[in-house]
C-alpha cells in the first residue's frame, strides 16, 4: 500500500462520484439527531433546531462536493429535511384544575 492509497478518502454514501443525492444526506444527517418538522419549525428532543446554524453544517458538509450555487443546494436540503421529518401538528392540551 503506497502513501497515495493511505491520502484518499472515501466519498460519504450520499455523493456517487459527479453529485450529491440530497435525499441520501438528509436520512444519514436525521440518522444523527431524530427530528421533526412541526409548523414548518424544525424540533429535536432537545427543542427549536437553529435553522441557520443546520444551514451552515450542511453547507459545509457539501462545500467539497458541490462546485456553484452551495447556498441553494443547502437551502434545498433543509426544505427536504423539513419535508421528511413533517408531522402533524400537537394538538393542545386542556389542563382542568378542580379545586
Amino acid at each position: 500500500m503506497g502513501a497515495a492509497d493511505e491520502d484518499e478518502v472515501e466519498d460519504p454514501p450520499w455523493f456517487d462520484g459527479k453529485k450529491v443525492n440530497q435525499v441520501a444526506y438528509c436520512q444519514c444527517l436525521m440518522a444523527e439527531k431524530e427530528m421533526r418538522c412541526i409548523g414548518h419549525r424544525l424540533y429535536t428532543f432537545d427543542g427549536i433546531v437553529d435553522e441557520g446554524e443546520l444551514q451552515r453544517r450542511i453547507a459545509e458538509d457539501l462545500t467539497p462536493y458541490v462546485t456553484s450555487s452551495l447556498d441553494k443546494a443547502s437551502d434545498t436540503i433543509l426544505k427536504t429535511i423539513k419535508v421528511l421529518c413533517m408531522s402533524k401538528p400537537i394538538p393542545p392540551t386542556i389542563f382542568c384544575y378542580w379545586y
